[in-house]
């Protein structure tokens, strides 16, 4: 087999890591230094913590992008196992490059679309070039067409779904909700929008609905009644709340979300007091993000009120603990803690100390973040 078949064998079936391992050699035959990257990418997937192996891959990447990226007006372009399969892109510079741009990236599957031009909105939005994509984002695009991308046909492949800051309204959610075209939706990111109740109601009644794993709503404007609305996503596993003003009654609806969920993210959340991580009892997380809660000291405590059996993230940055707040922690029954993250606090001295007894206490930990200069 040539080159090109070879290559081809990989787009038919990309998850077989066995065939770009037989591109890598005939690559690396043919004096082509992509198949070091393919080999190094490959080991790095099998070692993601090797910092040698990170060096080697980034040195590569950077010898290689002219190669790989050429004159395609792509920014961010993101590799693995050899490949780019990530990028950022223009409107304008997607529908002007065409299929030319997935031909010289067949593994081209994910991309951020900055819609500059409003004229350029239906046309994006209609575009069969995104048929090509298992995900979508677009960013601060004003000038969006929901009808457009609801009737697209060539969707069926879908699967993430990101429309940042496109001031979406009732109806337009409405009108993405009744398509027919995103039955593979897993992941729907509508930050940066106001979400009313009834924008919720709306999508819960979705093709997709029952599938959607993940739900990204930060900086959403949420109301008592948009949280409420939020138990109807009953297949629920990460949801993003950063930045919303939720008050007791509305954290409170959170442990009444479905018990499938498993990663909470609260980003910039602040909690009204103590009684807001209480709230929470009853979800059982793998996951939990309060970075700039501030739940102080006493916050900490009431994580004992919650299952903390299968927490293996846990991100309490900037929440104005103290050297009291590091002695409840160290109380938590925190089986399965692999991160934990502790910057922008206020624990003086005894951040060191607090990690040597974290590590005698948690022989699986992969990772502690603490204050800098600690």
């Amino acid at each position: 087999m040539d080159g090109q078949e070879l290559l081809a064998a990989i787009v038919a079936n990309p998850e077989d890591d066995a065939r770009r391992l037989v591109y890598a050699d005939w690559l690396l035959r043919s004096g082509d230094r992509l198949g070091e990257l393919i080999v190094a990418q490959l080991e790095q997937a099998a070692s993601p913590d090797n910092v040698a192996l990170k060096r080697r891959v980034a040195q590569l990447i950077s010898a290689l992008r002219t190669q790989l990226v050429g004159d395609l007006p792509l920014s961010q372009p993101v590799f693995r196992r050899g490949f780019i399969v990530a990028a950022e892109i223009t409107a304008a510079e997607l529908l002007e490059l065409g299929e030319r741009l997935f031909e010289r990236l067949p593994l081209l599957v994910e991309l951020i679309i900055w819609l500059e031009r409003h004229e350029a909105s239906t046309k994006v939005c209609a575009s069969p070039l995104l048929g090509h994509l298992r995900e979508l984002e677009f960013r601060y695009a004003r000038g969006i067409d929901p009808q457009a991308l609801a009737a697209n046909p060539h969707l069926a492949k879908l699967e993430r779904l990101g429309l940042t800051s496109c001031e979406l309204k009732t109806a337009e959610f409405a009108t993405l909700a009744a398509s027919s075209t995103l039955g593979s939706l897993r992941t729907l990111a509508i930050g940066s929008n106001p979400v009313e109740a009834a924008s919720v109601a709306a999508l819960a009644k979705a093709e997709f609905a029952p599938s959607l794993t993940g739900l990204r709503l930060w900086k959403a404007q949420l109301s008592v009644d948009a949280v409420r609305a939020l138990r109807a996503f009953e297949g629920l596993r990460a949801l993003d709340l950063s930045f919303n003003k939720l008050g007791l009654p509305s954290l409170g609806l959170l442990g009444e979300l479905s018990p499938s969920l498993r990663s909470l993210t609260l980003r910039g959340v602040r909690f009204p007091g103590p009684e807001g991580v209480s709230a929470l009892a009853p979800l059982t997380l793998g996951a939990l993000e309060l970075e700039g809660a501030l739940i102080g000291d006493a916050g900490v405590a009431r994580l004992d009120q919650l299952d903390l059996s299968e927490l293996e993230t846990l991100d309490l940055s900037g929440n104005r603990l103290t050297r009291r707040g590091l002695a409840h922690l160290l109380a938590l029954p925190l089986p399965k803690l692999r991160r934990l993250n502790l910057r922008s606090n206020e624990f003086g001295r005894s951040a060191k100390s607090f990690a040597r007894k974290l590590t005698h206490t948690r022989v699986e930990l992969d990772e502690i973040v603490l204050p800098a200069g600690r």
